[in-house]
């Protein structure tokens, strides 16, 4: 998504944090940029996460529930 389209600007993050991927457990990613509303990650490897996860944050109390918008190989975009 181009930035003139989001209503809150994204930071780099640059950081690892994990996603609960339903049954597969916890899987490692990189975070590329955060704001309120939604993050860029990439996934560490090959793996199948679902349309709903919880991403937990470095740093964070507690995991940000997020939608997956988008897919484009092991990249997604977050919807918080």
């Amino acid at each position: 998504m181009s930035d003139s389209r989001r209503t809150t600007p994204r930071s780099d993050a640059f950081q690892f944090g994990t996603v609960q991927a339903g049954s597969e457990g916890a899987v490692e990613v990189m975070i590329w940029d955060i704001s309120a509303e939604g993050a860029m990650i990439e996934l560490s490897g090959p793996g199948i996460v679902p349309d709903r996860l919880d991403l937990n944050v470095p740093g964070e109390s507690r995991p940000r529930t997020a939608t997956v918008v988008w897919r484009t190989g092991r990249r997604l975009g977050l919807a918080f």
